[in-house]
């Protein structure tokens, strides 16, 4: 839209119909000026906003990284001390067995 065109009517902005008469003058509107163009948001929010192929690889991005670090994190442990793992339980006589080979 050229400066020298004259602006498109189009319906009150919610701001300035919500709120009492007190209000509803803005001196530094652009769409009161003269000269100022009205699609001039629609062009900076196009700029702004990611394409939704990028958006999605990115998001394939992110998620084959937690993959890769919750599936290694299992892997990874930390040395330091602790007691043993545990083995096979013995039963009671297993158990007596195994004491009374160690005493001798």
């Amino acid at each position: 839209m050229m400066h020298s065109e004259p602006h498109r009517p189009h319906q009150p902005h919610a701001l300035l119909s919500s709120v009492g008469g007190e209000f509803a003058v803005n001196i530094d509107h652009a769409h009161l000026i003269d000269g100022s163009l009205t699609e001039c948001h629609d062009v900076f929010a196009t700029a702004i906003l990611p394409r939704s192929a990028a958006a999605l690889v990115g998001l394939g991005v992110v998620a084959t990284v937690v993959a890769i670090t919750a599936s290694l994190a299992d892997v990874v442990r930390p040395a330091g001390r602790g007691p043993p793992p545990l083995g096979p339980a013995d039963t009671g006589r297993g158990l007596l067995t195994r004491f009374c080979q160690l005493r001798r």
